[in-house]
């Protein structure tokens, strides 16, 4: 197994009113994750298109409202590309909409890709903040959406978080996004910030994208008996790690699988033990 890996944006989009026509990525195949973060320059809310999924969104404060979204690739007419995807405020007040689509290869093929979100809702300030979240698991890719009303700047200095991509608009009151991803197992992923260039209304949305499944970790430290049988498929997609002792005719039989992993034998296996299948 792998982590999953980000592919690239489409660019952001602006409108002047209530609605915003955000560009699809190209290059999407069948399974890819789509997350969009809009953002409006008032406390106004967001529609869910047809066949996405909301997240999180945050409409309290007057000077900028986000909301963000996710989708599954599984059509061949989204290979295309297909058009724009238009996303909808409920208010018509005239500020300036904006939002940007990123695209993520490598997530689980069914049910929500993500095991954990969270958010910090909007609030003024030189720092955007990106709250803690769990992962249940190895090889996990968090993904962090950050939105700020006004074009001042996202610096790219978290602690833990790489800065994938930056877009502005100039339209009306401006405005600023930024995505930031990174690599993590299994437990917390700890809170992170980034410097805003100037004191401004921003908020964010976190997501810990999955990989499909089949992770485990094998540890032996033991001795396995002179005479025990491993009939069957071994798939080792993450770590086998051997302390101990495979007896003198041990057999095992089926293929053993190693995809991405380290297999670190500190060890015996015997010398009349039997491998019947693949290595």
């Amino acid at each position: 197994m792998a982590y999953p890996v980000y592919e690239g944006n489409g660019g952001i989009a602006d409108g002047g009113d209530y609605a915003v026509d955000v560009p699809w990525v190209d290059g999407a195949v069948e399974n890819d994750i789509m997350l969009v973060m809009v953002g409006d320059a008032d406390n106004d809310t967001f529609g869910t298109p047809s066949n996405w999924n909301p997240i999180h969104s945050d409409s309290a404060n007057a000077a900028f409202s986000y909301a963000a979204f996710w989708h599954r690739v599984t059509t061949p007419e989204e290979f295309i590309p297909p058009t724009d995807v238009t996303f909808t405020s409920v208010l018509d007040a005239g500020s300036p909409v904006a939002g940007v689509m990123a695209r993520f290869s490598g997530c689980i093929t069914t049910g929500t890709p993500y095991e954990d979100s969270d958010e910090d809702v909007v609030a003024k300030g030189t720092v955007g903040n990106i709250p803690a979240m769990t992962s249940g698991g190895v090889d996990r890719f968090a993904v962090w959406m950050l939105g700020v009303e006004d074009n001042l700047g996202i610096s790219d200095d978290a602690t833990n978080y790489a800065q994938e991509f930056r877009v502005t608009t100039s339209l009306g009151g401006d405005m600023d996004f930024a995505f930031f991803t990174q690599q993590t197992g299994s437990g917390t992923v700890a809170a992170d910030s980034c410097t805003i260039g100037g004191s401004d209304y921003n908020g964010s949305v976190g997501v810990v994208l999955i990989p499909p499944a089949g992770a485990t970790t094998h540890d032996l430290a033991g001795t396995i008996g002179v005479v025990s049988a491993f009939t069957g498929d071994l798939d080792l997609l993450e770590m086998h790690q051997l302390a101990g002792t495979v007896g003198i005719t041990s057999a095992f039989t089926g293929d053993l699988t190693m995809v991405e992993a380290q297999w670190a034998l500190a060890g015996a296996v015997g010398i009349q033990s039997v491998f019947t299948g693949n290595l």
